[in-house]
């Protein structure tokens, strides 16, 4: 029940779903216990209402999110709005996949916020990623009474118009508001510091993903 033992546990003819139950009550019962990339596909072969109040209570604090996120749209509530939106930043398409999924079980209110990660993912994806470009394009239209299809520039001149702020936010290749990090940023103490906080941090939020190890990318 170790985590590394999910190595073994994705082999052909091993018991998974028994392997994932292990694990489930595992991360279940034990606070430092070190969800993987290799764990997670195993609980999807658990009932939803087994795993998801685990990962809704621990989320945050794995460093798996966005792969957990596939887990959260099978029966999402409306708190998991937030996590969708912010999952809509990533490059990966199955966890784009699942965003809109999940997004689109949950109530078609109109939302600047998820407007503004939807359009940024529709202008990001490739013309060959045909149906999530098009699932995109729908939830969008279902949420903001718009009929623009898969056109992103289209999007990208409606958001310029109803939601300004966000509009200069998409001019930026990553869609941050730079003025507002730089007030903050003004604001800090730098003469102050916690590393130990700092490298739990660079774990959580997978920054050790691409930043350290033989194949950094960062």
């Amino acid at each position: 029940g170790r985590p590394d033992h999910a190595l073994f546990a994705n082999t052909a003819g091993f018991p998974k779903e028994r392997a994932a139950r292990i694990f489930l009550e595992r991360w279940k019962a034990d606070a430092n216990f070190a969800i993987s990339g290799n764990i997670v596909p195993l609980l999807e072969m658990l009932p939803a209402d087994d795993v998801l109040p685990v990962v809704r209570k621990r989320w945050g604090d794995t460093g798996q999110e966005n792969a957990l996120l596939p887990l959260l749209a099978r029966k999402p509530e409306a708190n998991d709005r937030s996590k969708f939106i912010d999952g809509l930043n990533s490059v990966q398409t199955s966890v784009l996949q699942a965003c809109v999924q999940g997004l689109d079980k949950l109530d078609a209110k109109s939302d600047a916020n998820e407007a503004f990660a939807l359009i940024r993912a529709l202008h990001r994806t490739s013309d060959k990623q045909i149906a999530l470009r098009k699932a995109m394009s729908a939830r969008l239209e279902k949420t903001t009474g718009q009929a623009l299809g898969a056109d992103s520039k289209r999007w990208i001149a409606w958001l310029e118009k109803a939601h300004p702020e966000f509009g200069k936010r998409l001019a930026n290749p990553d869609g941050v508001d730079v003025a507002k990090w730089e007030q903050r940023l003004a604001k800090l103490d730098w003469t102050q510091g916690n590393a130990d906080a700092g490298k739990a941090i660079f774990h959580t939020a997978s920054c050790v993903h691409c930043h350290s190890g033989s194949p950094a990318m960062g």
